[in-house]
């Protein structure tokens, strides 16, 4: 498949042809990673047919209790037969992580709020933030995917969270 993008210049750049080529080379990689990633999260729509994309992935809700939406995801991909090893949360994700307590009021995700920066190990698995997955309008938004990332990985073993109640 081929997939294009736009990648805006200013007027300055088109005197300087080795500058324009230069930005472009620095600028492109981003621009075609953004639209891929936009792509197989389901932001935009697939170029053809047989174009792998996250559209069929189970979605775990979030809803009031992060814990438990966390666990289903765990068990999701569980039932799938895989491990999940690894998170990766949009930055809407990582603060509806925050946000969430246990009973005492104690942040749920954070071993010390005055060490901590952010969303650690979940589940003892890493996670990762990035602004490379979209969060898309309206309800419910996409909040992160959980799964087995290991090669060989059928798009089953993977779970998006989301952000309904």
């Amino acid at each position: 498949y081929t997939m294009a993008v736009i990648i805006p210049f200013s007027n300055q750049f088109f005197r300087d042809k080795t500058r324009l080529y230069e930005e472009m080379v620095a600028r492109a990689p981003r621009a075609l990673g953004t639209k891929l990633d936009r792509t197989v999260f389901g932001s935009d729509a697939a170029p053809g047919p047989n174009f792998d994309t996250f559209a069929d992935v189970t979605s775990v809700a979030l809803g009031n209790d992060a814990w438990a939406g966390i666990v289903a995801a765990d068990s999701t991909i569980s039932a799938n037969d895989g491990i999940l090893n690894g998170w990766a949360l949009n930055p809407q994700g990582k603060s509806a992580l925050l946000t969430a307590r246990d009973n005492n009021g104690r942040p749920l995700f954070i071993s010390s709020t005055n060490t901590d920066n952010g969303i650690g190990d979940i589940l003892g698995q890493p996670t990762f933030v990035t602004r490379s997955i979209p969060s898309g309008e309206g309800t419910p938004q996409l909040l992160g995917v959980a799964g087995d990332w290991e090669e060989k990985t059928s798009h089953e073993n993977l779970v998006a969270a989301d952000s309904r109640v």
